[in-house]
């Protein structure tokens, strides 16, 4: 944990003040929490999304199909 806090998203999210985010996260994801998520979600500061899937950290179909419209979306929008 130490020796990946320098990487720590929460840490540097905040920053990014003119990015939209999806932040996607399985249910059943052993590897990062709900709790950690959501403190990922808070950190964010402006427009943001949080979906949650039935699903492991892999995620599955959905997320990546999810994933690829939002992308879409706000690359349009450029």
């Amino acid at each position: 944990m130490a020796t990946l806090a320098p990487v720590d998203p929460v840490r540097w999210v905040g920053a990014a003040t003119r990015a939209s985010f999806l932040l996607q996260n399985g249910t059943h994801d052993d590897l990062t929490g709900r709790p950690d998520v959501v403190t990922l979600y808070r950190a964010v500061r402006g427009p943001k999304e949080l979906r949650w899937y039935p699903a492991s950290h892999d995620l599955n179909a959905a997320a990546s199909a999810d994933r690829l419209r939002w992308l879409l979306a706000h690359l349009g929008r450029r």
